[in-house]
């Protein structure tokens, strides 16, 4: 390669960085940590020897142990950073920096133009469909996971094209390096597995049809002595052998996995296996079902990558910045996607004009790239395609996939618009439309991510304002101590607050310093039983017999009480004096979905994940009654009237956000809450004047 295209290589490289660091800016410094990521703080904190093994060694026997890597990875985290969140993100942002640079390298590899080469490997990180993986500590092994595996294809691309010029020491060198990266990889996580073949199939395919190791992918040959003289080529053995070596190994990272833990459905043999295939494979394909639903399923997948997130993303980040957002926000996206439109449009003066077959095969190559990323959950069905929520972190392998789409997709509009008003369709003015056209979109997928963060910054400063009050209010716990906490909500729109039995314990254990604190969260989902309170999350049931050291904390009033027996615990809940119940409807993965109302096209929430239990508290106090959604909106809006209400954010969220609960229904329409609002707001103030 000339010098120039190194520069030029180099060029591509620091201004994907500096995008990724600028799209974080608004954020980064004020997230926390959420959900998980406090089970692993207690496990590293609490381990009876603080040396990197024995941190290692206390969380292997969970889920976990099937990720060692993720493991390793928190060990080493937590030894530099501690209880610091900041660090952590900031490694993660640099993981996804790298990232997609490896992204770039490998597809100027696979001899994908520069101009969509670059398009992609912006439009990878920029898009909103993983957004997760931005924000929470415990996905953090996923990024970390595909950068491994671009890692191993570089690797092994390399190995091929080179072919004799390598010596032996750098050839086995880079086998010992690829096949290392290959199963960090694998050990990782496992949604990236799919596409460990990608590399050298990829390799073999253009060694038999394309020519040349330098010739563009867009010219293919399929003449019988072609072939013939091609698959004796030294870069062909080469391909077939990494293929089938990579297989081997995904084989044995499938095995591991399946040793270690049910959860993947290898156990049981080749008939359960087929079995199990079969049953995920009729879900995938079946028409019901809804954002909150668990399993793979096309419909949803497609609805959310491709149209939401797809081609409707410049919509979905306008309506949702409208509704959310604020001007610094809309600054940077514009900022961001005025950045990438003018560095592509400058490399496309200096490029060959793109071609129609090009495009049309990277359209082609996108969607098989889709739908490997998901391959990997027609064996472990725990997969939610979500808007935003913690859901969402699935997404980052397909991702560069629907990158890859909107890339030729914005490379063939080009072409079309071009030979509509000239009558050199092959001209420059096509790369120009193609950089307009993936600004936008960086520029909306950088607009959804920022406005996303927003509730993830305010989940953080939730959780220690929670904390502090706990703190200043019971300055001490009886060991063994079980913490129902009473008043806040568990989400902050998708992110989690504290949802969950394992993240309040492991934060109010790091609090106290006490391993043996157990906690949960008073919703829907508590129900009062004749010998204990039950709750159930994410399909698991939890139960926490009446004693005196069960206690249930009344944040709204600052109060402790100890629930010994079930007439303590109907008296506590049922009491007169406590504050009802206003947070809005959640979903498990997916929060307080936010974003349904907005988007034309978002799919429906099911009643799939419906509470498994309720816990029966009539309404009563100051809070608002279970009532239609005329009488809801009165009530606020004479809250409003009065100056009464002292959360300006439900005011500008609209009923969608803070009174969804106390409609007794599913989430309403934006715009007919609105219009409910408006009109109940006439009517209190007109029987006030």
């Amino acid at each position: 390669m000339p010098a120039s295209g190194k520069i030029g290589n180099r060029g591509d490289l620091a201004m994907i960085c500096g995008v990724i660091a600028l799209s974080s800016i608004l954020y980064i410094g004020s997230l926390g940590f959420t959900s998980d990521d406090y089970s692993f703080l207690s496990a590293l904190a609490f381990a009876p020897d603080q040396s990197p093994l024995g941190m290692f060694r206390n969380f292997w026997g969970g889920i976990v142990s099937i990720r060692p890597i993720q493991i390793l990875n928190l060990v080493l985290l937590y030894r530099l950073f501690g209880f610091h969140a900041f660090g952590y993100h900031l490694v993660n942002l640099a993981v996804l920096c790298a990232t997609a640079c490896m992204l770039l390298v490998v597809l100027r590899q696979l001899r994908v133009p520069r101009l969509p080469a670059v398009a992609i490997s912006l439009l990878f990180l920029l898009l909103p469909h993983a957004s997760t993986d931005r924000f929470w500590i415990a996905a953090f092994q996923i990024p970390l996971s595909l950068l491994f595996l671009l890692v191993s294809m570089h690797l092994d691309l390399r190995s091929v094209q080179v072919g004799r010029d390598a010596g032996r020491l750098r050839f086995w060198t880079g086998e010992i390096a690829s096949i290392g990266a290959l199963l960090c990889s694998g050990l990782a996580y496992e949604i990236a597995l799919p596409l460990f073949l990608a590399g050298p199939a990829a390799m073999l395919a253009f060694n038999l049809f394309s020519g040349p190791p330098h010739r563009p992918w867009s010219t293919v040959s399929f003449g019988r002595d072609r072939l013939v003289i091609a698959a004796c080529r030294v870069s062909t053995l080469r391909s077939v052998y990494v293929f089938a070596r990579n297989f081997l190994i995904v084989g044995a990272i499938f095995a591991f996995k399946s040793a270690m833990n049910q959860r993947g459905g290898l156990s049981g043999g080749a008939s359960a296996l087929l079995g199990h295939l079969l049953a995920n494979a009729r879900q995938a394909t079946a028409s019901g079902g809804g954002e909150a639903d668990f399993g793979l399923n096309v419909r949803r997948f497609l609805g959310t990558a491709y149209v939401d997130y797809g081609v409707a993303l410049p919509l979905t980040a306008w309506r949702i910045w409208r509704e959310f957002g604020d001007w610094r926000e809309l600054a940077l996206a514009v900022t961001i996607g005025a950045a990438v439109a003018v560095w592509l449009g400058f490399a496309a003066r200096r490029q060959a004009p793109l071609r129609p077959s090009q495009m049309l095969l990277l359209v082609g190559l996108g969607l098989l790239v889709s739908a490997l990323g998901c391959a990997v959950f027609l064996l472990a069905p725990d997969i939610q395609f979500t808007l935003a929520g913690i859901g969402n972190r699935v997404f980052m392998v397909s991702v560069i996939g629907t990158a890859a789409v909107l890339a030729g997709s914005g490379g063939l509009a080009g072409w079309i618009v071009t030979a509509a008003v000239t009558d050199r369709p092959g001209s420059r003015l096509a790369g120009l439309v193609f950089a307009a056209l993936v600004g936008i979109f960086a520029g909306s997928g950088a607009l959804m991510n920022t406005v996303i963060g927003s509730f993830w910054v305010d989940a953080a400063e939730r959780q220690r304002a929670i904390l502090a009050d706990i703190r200043d209010d019971v300055p001490s716990l009886p060991r063994g101590a079980v913490l129902i906490l009473d008043g806040p909500c568990r989400y902050s729109g998708p992110a989690p607050v504290f949802e969950s039995p394992w993240d309040l314990a492991s934060a109010l254990q790091l609090t106290y310093g006490d391993p043996t604190i157990r906690a949960d969260i008073a919703s829907s989902r508590l129900s009062i039983g004749d010998d204990a309170l039950g709750s159930s999350l994410y399909r698991t049931a939890y139960r926490y017999p009446y004693s005196p050291t069960l206690l249930v904390y009344d944040r709204t009033h600052g109060r402790l009480q100890a629930l010994p027996d079930r007439d303590a615990a109907e008296g506590y809940f049922r009491g007169a004096d406590r504050s009802p119940d206003r947070c809005p409807p959640a979903f498990e993965g997916v929060g307080v979905p936010v974003f349904a109302a907005l988007l034309p096209f978002a799919m429906p929430l099911s009643g799939a994940d419906a509470p498994v239990t309720a816990l029966e508290v009539p309404p009563s106090g100051p809070g608002l009654p279970v009532s239609p959604p005329v009488a809801v909106a009165a009530a606020l809006a004479l809250a409003d009237a009065n100056g009464e209400n002292d959360a300006p954010a439900c005011s500008l969220r609209s009923l969608l956000l803070c009174e969804a609960d106390a409609m007794n229904g599913p989430i309403m329409d934006l715009a007919r809450a609105r219009q409910l609002r408006s009109a109940a707001l006439r009517d209190v103030r007109a029987s006030m004047d």
